[in-house]
């Protein structure tokens, strides 16, 4: 990276951060990121990789990490609807949902992704796999097992 050694702590993560737009499945690390305020400059306005952040702060809503539900429409707006990370971020939030017992919506979004790989990637891909295990298991903790059964075989 051509910033790398400009004494200009603006440049150089101005420089990240353009990179981090025009790159996929990176990781970003911010280890011990304390201090909402001071970390926020960093994080890029996209999604095309992963942030692993560990804190101790108690309150993220205002980062957008508590909206999956952006993440997951920027992923479709940018990537398409058909793209893998748009598969991964559907599947994401219908995680999201399940966790919080919300089964209906869940259940929607776990329908949408196991309906889109199954035609994308084929029935015998471990993404389908996935998909068809993740919804069974929504059936199956409604005590649905007539409909989690033929997705567990």
């Amino acid at each position: 990276m051509p910033a790398k050694d400009n004494p200009e702590q603006a440049i150089i993560v101005q420089a990240v951060k353009t990179w981090l737009q025009t790159h996929q499945g990176w990781l970003l690390v911010l280890d011990s990121a304390d201090e909402p305020d001071q970390f926020t400059a960093f994080l890029p306005p996209v999604a095309g990789g992963h942030l692993l952040l560990t804190t101790r702060a108690r309150v993220l809503r205002h980062l957008g990490i508590a909206r999956p539900q952006r993440a997951l429409a920027t992923r479709e707006r940018i990537l398409g609807p058909e793209h893998p990370e748009t598969m991964r971020g559907l599947n994401n939030l219908a995680a999201l949902y399940y966790v919080q017992g919300k089964y209906q919506e869940a259940e929607s979004l776990y329908q949408r992704a196991l309906e889109i790989r199954e035609r994308i990637l084929g029935p015998e891909h471990p993404d389908t796999a996935c998909s068809l295990n993740n919804l069974a298991a929504l059936y199956d903790v409604q005590d649905k097992y007539q409909e989690a059964e033929p997705l567990y075989q």
